[in-house]
């Protein structure tokens, strides 16, 4: 079973998915601030934060863990699945999987296809993870405290955790399934984002059919943490034109 945090709603549950050596703790902003009615469940990937088992080199095998840990727990329908990064693969692939178990998603710069560049795949295979690349994560708006506290913290991640994570990006490709995605879809990426840059959001857009698009200003790949008033906005938003 993995980790997580759950807070109750009767309007439906947000299920909140991290990216690549991350933990749950990336959507605290959220969690704590979630739109009227709304509950949330965050959950920790295998071998990430406190959950038990083995990070994963395949999109497919995090899909299922995720699905099945959630159909345990068991949260209040509708199910809004959001996705950043890996986590927004993870969830595409729920959908391709299980469309029963996905009412709405929310992706959060990520892409359909997430090569990783070869020499840095290498660097993580032995164990380098280089702190200016974490930088890069965030938009240069981006408060220096924060982006201090995130990357200590994300330095603390085995790196083999990492690495794992990020060769599961490089193999996930769904560019020619996207079409088979009808769930009404909220697309979400920073202006800055170097790391999943807009053109994959709005490659995302195009060819998924029931989706929107929303570029938020002054935040980069880590939107989520960098603004995350104006994300929060956005998915009410978008759950309001759902009647939600």
């Amino acid at each position: 079973m993995l980790n997580y945090d759950y807070k109750a709603g009767s309007k439906g549950t947000l299920v909140f998915i991290h990216g690549s050596g991350g933990s749950r703790r990336k959507w605290r902003s959220l969690m704590s601030d979630l739109p009227e009615g709304y509950g949330g469940l965050a959950l920790d990937l295998p071998g990430h934060g406190e959950s038990t088992g083995e990070a994963q080199s395949d999109v497919s095998e995090y899909a299922r863990v995720v699905r099945d840990s959630v159909t345990a727990i068991g949260p209040t329908r509708p199910l809004i699945w959001v996705g950043h990064s890996l986590g927004g693969a993870i969830v595409l692939m729920v959908a391709l999987i299980d469309p029963n178990a996905v009412d709405y998603l929310v992706l959060v710069g990520t892409g359909a296809r997430l090569r990783v560049v070869p020499a840095f795949l290498e660097n993580l295979r032995q164990g380098i993870v280089n702190p200016a690349f974490k930088r890069r994560a965030f938009s240069p708006a981006t408060d220096e405290a924060l982006i201090n506290a995130e990357i200590e913290m994300d330095l603390t991640v085995d790196p083999v955790v990492v690495y794992r994570d990020f060769l599961a990006c490089d193999n996930f490709d769904v560019m020619s399934r996207l079409p088979e995605i009808q769930q009404p879809t909220q697309v979400i990426v920073g202006a800055d984002d170097l790391l999943t840059p807009p053109k994959y959001s709005e490659y995302l857009v195009k060819n998924l059919p029931n989706s929107t698009l929303a570029v938020i200003p002054a935040a980069g790949h880590m939107v989520m943490l960098e603004q995350p008033a104006a994300v929060k906005q956005v998915i009410t938003e978008f759950l309001r034109q759902h009647n939600h």
